[in-house]
């Protein structure tokens, strides 16, 4: 969907002239500043390497004072599939929201619980869950490719489906999944467990040996690795 389609449907954006060239500026009447960062996020931002939007986008939370709750990441995780029609949606808004999370992380000190519900995204968000530290997440729906990346010492729950890569360089974090998963689950992994009730695509040849990986099929769990 091009910007201009964007604007016309949800209004994100206001539209300056200068000197004969149109140039758009950010939202400054946004739901909430969550909002508004991840719209630089999404438009403004260059691509970069891993950990970049990431990095990029826990910065930008710090630099404006933001200390998301509980209630405002939940909230944002419903919210925010209002920028879907964006083709950088899909890589990005997942790592902005995870940057919210690890901020929360750091400042409360504790373990903590977020539940996310992408069950009214029209496709998997991909990068949910990434870089974080001694928490657990339940999301309801399905995840797109590298669920849980560089995640330590987590529990995540996945009440549908999970894509590709699924806990990539992962470290003692507990996956659990309630429909499949794609291919290269647990890529270079350390000492985490899956338990995945449905169709594993396929386990990674890359994954340690210090994982298990366990499998229903609909009835018992049975370890299929190591």
């Amino acid at each position: 969907m091009t910007l201009d389609k964007l604007i016309k449907k949800y209004g994100l954006w206001s539209k300056e002239v200068v000197a004969s060239k149109e140039k758009y500026v950010i939202n400054e009447q946004a739901p909430t500043p969550y909002h508004r960062l991840l719209e630089h996020i999404l438009y403004f931002t260059p691509e970069q390497p891993f950990p970049g939007v990431f990095k990029h986008s826990y910065d930008l939370l710090v630099k404006e004072g933001l200390e998301p709750s509980q209630d405002d990441i939940e909230a944002f995780a419903k919210s925010f599939l209002v920028y879907e029609g964006y083709d950088r949606f899909w890589r990005r808004a997942g790592k902005f929201l995870s940057a919210m999370i690890a901020l929360w992380e750091n400042n409360t000190h504790t373990k903590t619980f977020i539940r996310l519900d992408f069950s009214a995204a029209s496709k998997p968000v991909d990068y949910a869950c990434i870089k974080l530290n001694n928490c657990s997440i339940q999301i309801d729906g399905s995840v797109g490719s590298y669920c849980g990346m560089n995640s330590k010492e987590c529990n995540i729950l996945i009440q549908s489906n999970a894509g590709q890569s699924l806990g990539y360089k992962a470290e003692k974090t507990l996956f659990k999944v309630s429909g499949e998963t794609g291919t290269g689950l647990g890529a270079y992994a350390h000492a985490c467990s899956y338990f995945v009730r449905g169709t594993i695509a396929q386990i990674s040849p890359y994954i340690l040996s210090s994982c298990e990986v366990y499998n229903s099929g609909g009835s018992a769990h049975t370890k299929v690795f190591p």
